[in-house]
C-alpha cells in the first residue's frame, strides 16, 4: 500500500514539474511576443523584429494562455485544438531563464535574402591577433561583383561580454563600412543568456564543444532562409582559389544526386569548410540541439549523416543512397600563430595548407 502511495505522489510530481515547465515556456513566448510588439521594424538594428514572427509565437503557446489572450484581445470564445510540439525551449530549457534568450545583443542586416550562397563565419575575441578581416577580405576579393549580389557573410560574434561583441563589431564597420551598407555582410551576436552555463570549470572540453555547438545552432537558424546554400567557415583561414565558381560548378555537376554535406578541407572537430543546402539545415540544427553537449560538432555531423546515409527505394524501384563530398585538393589555408621557444616575441605568422 504504502508503494502505490509512492508511486502515486511520483507521478504526480511529474505531472506538476511538467505543468511548470509549460508555463515557463509560456512566460517565455509571452515576453518575447511583448517585446517584439514594442520594437518598430527597421533595418539597421538591434533585435530586429521580422515579419511572421509574432504569429508564430502566439502558435507556439499552450492552448489556455492562447485562449485567454484571444479573448481579451478579440473576445473570441473558442480556439481550434492545437498539438504542442516539441521547441527549443524543451531540448535547452535553460532558455526560460531570460526572455530575451533567442534575441540577438546585436545584429546589423540590410535583410539580404534569396541569395545563391551564404557564408557563416564564427569569430571570437583574440588576445593575439585577429585575422577575421583577413578572411573577410581574402573572401571578398576573390568574388566578382555580381557573384557579390548572389552572396551573403554572415559574421557571428561568439562572445558572452557585450563590450567584447561591440568591439568586434566595430572592427568589421570600419573595414568592411561599404560591403555592410550594401547588404554583403550581416553581423549578429546572441544575448549571454543564450549560452548554458556550467557549475565549475572542470569540464573545459565539454564546455568548450557546448558553446561552440551553440554557435552553428544560432548561426545556421539565422542563416537558413537567407540563401540556397550555406558555406561554415572559421575565422583564420585563406582561399587558394576561386571559392565562388568551384562551388558553382560542384551544384551544377551534383544536383542530379542526394548529397547532405560536402567538405572542402580536412575535417577537425569544427565544421569548417563544409557546406550544406539551406533545406537541410533544421534537420541538423534539431540534431545538434539534442546533443550538443555530448561530443564535438564533426562528431555530430558524422553521426547526422551516418543515420542518413543508407539505400532507399525511390518511385522508380531504383537505390539511391545520400553522399557525403569531399572535394580534392583542399581549398584553404589556416593561419595561425607560431611562438618562438628562444625569445619572448609574440610569434610569427605561419600559413599552414590545411
Amino acid at each position: 500500500m504504502l508503494c502505490w502511495h509512492s508511486n502515486h505522489y511520483q507521478l504526480q510530481l511529474r505531472d506538476l514539474e511538467a505543468t511548470i515547465r509549460t508555463k515557463e515556456e509560456d512566460i517565455a513566448l509571452l515576453s518575447q511576443y511583448i517585446i517584439k510588439q514594442q520594437r518598430s521594424q527597421g533595418i539597421d538594428v538591434i533585435g530586429e523584429a521580422e515579419p511572421g514572427k509574432k504569429a508564430s509565437l502566439l502558435k507556439r503557446l499552450s492552448l489556455d494562455i492562447r485562449k485567454n489572450l484571444f479573448n481579451n484581445l478579440t473576445g473570441e470564445t473558442s480556439l481550434s485544438p492545437s498539438v504542442a510540439f516539441p521547441t527549443t525551449f524543451d531540448f535547452w530549457p535553460h532558455l526560460l531563464n531570460d526572455p530575451n534568450s533567442l534575441r540577438p545583443a546585436l545584429l546589423i542586416s540590410y535583410n539580404r535574402s534569396g541569395v545563391r550562397i551564404v557564408f557563416g563565419i564564427i569569430t571570437l575575441a583574440k588576445k593575439n591577433q585577429s585575422y577575421l578581416c583577413d578572411t573577410l577580405n581574402d573572401l571578398i576579393t576573390k568574388m566578382t561583383e555580381e557573384q557579390q549580389k548572389q552572396t551573403l557573410i554572415v559574421v557571428f560574434i561568439g562572445e558572452k561580454k557585450f563590450n567584447s561583441v561591440l568591439r568586434i563589431w566595430k572592427l568589421v564597420e570600419k573595414n568592411f563600412k561599404r560591403h555592410l551598407e550594401n547588404g554583403l555582410i550581416d553581423v549578429i551576436a546572441p544575448e549571454s543568456s543564450y549560452y548554458l552555463e556550467f557549475a565549475h570549470d572542470s569540464m573545459k572540453l565539454a564546455q568548450r564543444c557546448t558553446k561552440q555547438n551553440q554557435d552553428y545552432v544560432y548561426l545556421m537558424a539565422y542563416a537558413r532562409k537567407k540563401g540556397a546554400f550555406y558555406i561554415q567557415l572559421d575565422d583564420n583561414i585563406l582561399f587558394k582559389t576561386d571559392i565562388w565558381n568551384i562551388v558553382d560548378k560542384l551544384i551544377i555537376t551534383d544536383r542530379n544526386y542526394p548529397w547532405i554535406v560536402m567538405h572542402f578541407g580536412r575535417m577537425s572537430k569544427s565544421l569548417c569548410c563544409t557546406m550544406f543546402e539551406t533545406k537541410r539545415l533544421p534537420y541538423l540544427i534539431g540534431f545538434i540541439q539534442m546533443f550538443y553537449y555530448e561530443t564535438s560538432a564533426n562528431e555530430l555531423l558524422r553521426k547526422f549523416v551516418q543515420y542518413q546515409d543508407f539505400p532507399t527505394e525511390s518511385l522508380f524501384g531504383r537505390k539511391s543512397r545520400y553522399r557525403k563530398l569531399k572535394y580534392r585538393p583542399y581549398l584553404f589555408k589556416r593561419m595561425t600563430i607560431m611562438k618562438k621557444e628562444k625569445d619572448n616575441l609574440k610569434g610569427e605568422l605561419r600559413i599552414s595548407s590545411n
